[in-house]
C-alpha cells in the first residue's frame, strides 16, 4: 500500500514517465530498492494496481446510482442533469474520503494523457461497467445527435471532467478541507450545469469517415471504445 500511495502521488505530479523506481521506493519509506519490482513486475502492473483501488469503489457507486436511476426515474427535464452527475460525481470519492488530501484526480488526468499508461485497455471491461450502464441512458435523452455524436461528446465530457477534477483535488490540498469541500461542491454543480448544455447544443460539425486503419490507429486512448 505504501508504494501504490507513493507511486500514486508521484505519477499525480510528474506523470507516469517522471517518476522512477528507485523514487518511488524512496517516497514509500522503503530500504530495499528491489521493493517494487518485487511486488509490480511492470510499471504497467503498478497503474492497474492503482486504478484497481480507486476506479473500484467509483465504479460501484455509478452502478449503485444507475440502479436507483432507473428504479425512480426523475421527470424528463431532470433526466440528463441526474445522469451527468451520475459520470461525475462518483469521481469525486478519493478527494472526500482523503479530506482533500488526494492525488488520484492528478494521476488520472495524466494516465489519460500518457499512452505508456496504456489507460483504455486497462480500464475496459473491468472498471467501466457503471459508464457503460449510463451512457446508452443518456444517448435516450439527446436523441437528436447520431451515436457517434452522442459518444464523442460523452467521452469529451469525461476527458474535461477529468481535469477539471484535478484542478479541484489540487485546490482541495491547500487550506481546509471544511472550505474547500464547499467550493468543490459548488464547483461540480456549475461543470454538471454546463455539461447539460454541452450535451444538448444542435450538432452542426461535419463528421468525417475514415478508413477502418485509420479509426482503429487511437482507439487505445480513445473514450468511445469505452463508450461504444
Amino acid at each position: 500500500m505504501k508504494l501504490l500511495l507513493a507511486a500514486e502521488r508521484l505519477f499525480a505530479l510528474h506523470g507516469p514517465d517522471g517518476a522512477s523506481a528507485r523514487s518511488i521506493v524512496a517516497e514509500a519509506g522503503q530500504k530495499n530498492a528491489s521493493a517494487l519490482n518485487y511486488y509490480f513486475r511492470t510499471r504497467e502492473a503498478l497503474i492497474e494496481a492503482i486504478c484497481e483501488l480507486r476506479m473500484t469503489p467509483i465504479n460501484n457507486e455509478r452502478i449503485e446510482r444507475v440502479a436507483s436511476y432507473l428504479t425512480d426515474r426523475p421527470e424528463p427535464a431532470a433526466r440528463l442533469r441526474v445522469l451527468a452527475g451520475i459520470l461525475c460525481l462518483p469521481g469525486l470519492i478519493p478527494i472526500v474520503e482523503a479530506r482533500g488530501k488526494s492525488y488520484f484526480r492528478r494521476f488520472l488526468a495524466q494516465a489519460i494523457n500518457n499512452p505508456s499508461t496504456r489507460f483504455v485497455p486497462i480500464v475496459r471491461e473491468r472498471f467501466d461497467s457503471g459508464l457503460r450502464q449510463a451512457v446508452p441512458l443518456i444517448r435516450e435523452e439527446i436523441p437528436h445527435l447520431p451515436q457517434i455524436i452522442a459518444n464523442k461528446r460523452v467521452a469529451t465530457m469525461l476527458r474535461a471532467t477529468s481535469y477539471l477534477s484535478a484542478h479541484l483535488e489540487a485546490r482541495c490540498a491547500e487550506g481546509p478541507w471544511s472550505a474547500r469541500q464547499i467550493e468543490m461542491e459548488d464547483e461540480i454543480e456549475l461543470m454538471i450545469d454546463g455539461f447539460v448544455g454541452f450535451l444538448t447544443a444542435p450538432h452542426v460539425a461535419r463528421v468525417r469517415t475514415l478508413s477502418q486503419q485509420q479509426a482503429d490507429r487511437p482507439a487505445q486512448g480513445s473514450w468511445e471504445t469505452v463508450l461504444s
